[in-house]
């Protein structure tokens, strides 16, 4: 019997998990996030991140199903800042503002 096509969060689950996409790791407060390479951030994320709009960058940027981790964390600015923090230091890339 043929598989069933995957549904679109399935293949995006999927795609976050290839080796060639991997994604850092991080631990904030106390829990794993994991964060798309910045090659890997969609325009809309770099313009939501611009715009400050965290949520929305978070939604598009975090891998392995961390939005939900994120948005139980609700993080405020001062948090918000030691995570990109965190990350800038798993990542060796430059904190965005």
């Amino acid at each position: 019997m043929p598989k069933a096509p995957l549904d679109h969060l399935e293949a995006e689950a999927s795609t976050k998990l290839n080796p060639k996409k991997q994604a850092i790791e991080i631990t904030f407060e106390g829990r794993q996030i994991f964060v798309l390479p910045v090659m890997k951030w969609k325009a809309s994320a770099l313009r939501a991140l611009r715009e400050s709009d965290i949520d929305v960058w978070a939604e598009k940027c975090l891998a392995n199903d961390t939005y939900r981790v994120w948005q139980e964390i609700d993080p405020d600015l001062e948090q918000c800042e030691e995570f990109f923090t965190l990350w800038g230091d798993a990542s060796g890339e430059s904190r965005p503002n």
